[in-house]
């Protein structure tokens, strides 16, 4: 007995079959950390699982609705290029697709436990100090690069790298092809005299950020739960934007998402065109420099008066005791539980995310 899948895009413009032996479900999956998926995702990182190349099979809507881009010497990934969704990361050989599993359908009387089973987490050695598989609480062994590479430790990291100076007035970011590319300023001093940037700024002079598990962040980048950061557009700047597309992800909202036509990577979010405020990919940042840029958390009650107007927009903020939010935790309680669970246990240990 076989069980037949599918998925696709958030779009709808490409979707894709195929078909495997129930004896082999669940699908052993990994997630990987490296540069190559965080930049051609937008996302911390990509959950991969190989299914038989045989059975899968790609249909796009409309011609060069699927995008191929060569992201490395041993691997070809492809994306939609309407709305960005990444899809799947092949070798060329034939043999098996990996695919980017956070984009699969769970048929009815399946849950996604019973289709996809992690494993492992790769390339940790491109992270700063663990990145986001540090709130991954799922007792799951960590590689430095492929796994014949031996495990990660903190610290796997030159000690060159992990201490360049940092541009404390500017950070970095952008996509994978370089085709995005741009500089977030810190806000100035006198900010709470800004009428916008009084509206977004928190104290310590930080920019909110939060993890998001909303079908639509998933499903439009192909990560297994997305990142923001909530920065007004006056302090960013495109030194290149060539490669943007521009999607608009609601058919009853304004809202805009962006990512690169050439290899992928989801960029920002913004609530209407023009908007003051852009939703940025923390994943996109510099991950070297992030550190005394981002507040994950509201300050206790009363502290903070910026909060409250962050509530109104940012989904979740302040809707935990803990005052660790997560956002649109009920769509990830629908779609993968079980990671959902991780990420909350691992917030409550976390001091950087």
């Amino acid at each position: 007995m076989s069980t037949t899948f599918q998925g696709g895009c958030h779009c709808g413009s490409v979707r894709y079959t195929f078909s495997i032996d129930n004896e082999k479900l669940p699908l052993g999956a990994g997630y990987c950390h490296c540069d190559d998926c965080r930049l051609t995702i937008g996302g911390f990182c990509g959950l991969y699982a190989p299914v038989p190349a045989h059975t899968f099979a790609l249909t796009e809507t409309f011609d060069g609705a699927l995008v191929r881009y060569k992201a490395s010497p041993r691997l070809t990934r492809t994306h939609c290029s309407k709305c960005g969704t990444s899809l799947t990361a092949d070798d060329g050989k034939g043999l098996v697709v990996a695919l980017v599993m956070s984009t699969i359908e769970t048929p009815p009387g399946l849950t996604y436990d019973n289709i996809v089973k992690p494993t492992y987490h790769i390339f940790l050695k491109d992270t700063a100090k663990g990145g986001i598989a540090t709130i991954m609480d799922d007792g799951l062994p960590r590689y430095k690069g492929w796994k014949e590479d031996g495990l990660w430790t903190d610290g796997s990291k030159p000690a060159a790298e992990e201490t360049q100076p940092a541009r404390d007035g500017e950070i970095t970011g952008g996509c994978h092809c370089k085709g995005i590319q741009f500089t977030v300023k810190r806000a100035p001093e006198n900010w709470a005299e800004d009428p916008v940037l009084m509206k977004w700024i928190k104290r310590g002079n930080r920019f909110s950020a939060i993890h998001c598990f909303c079908d639509t962040c998933r499903r439009v980048s192909g990560a297994p739960f997305w990142t923001w950061a909530f920065v007004p557009h006056k302090l960013i700047t495109f030194t290149s934007n060539s490669t943007e597309r521009v999607y608009r992800s609601s058919a009853s909202k304004p809202c805009e998402r962006r990512f690169c036509g050439t290899c992928g990577c989801t960029f920002s979010y913004t609530a209407s065109p023009g908007f003051e405020m852009w939703d940025m990919s923390v994943a996109t940042f510099d991950p070297f420099k992030l550190d005394g840029w981002l507040s994950f958390r509201p300050a206790p009650p009363g502290e903070d008066p910026v909060d409250e107007a962050l509530g109104g927009y940012i989904h979740g903020w302040l809707d935990s005791p803990e005052r660790r939010p997560i956002s649109y935790a009920v769509d990830g309680e629908k779609y993968n539980p079980t990671l959902l669970e991780q990420v909350k246990r691992g917030k409550a240990r976390s001091e950087r995310f």
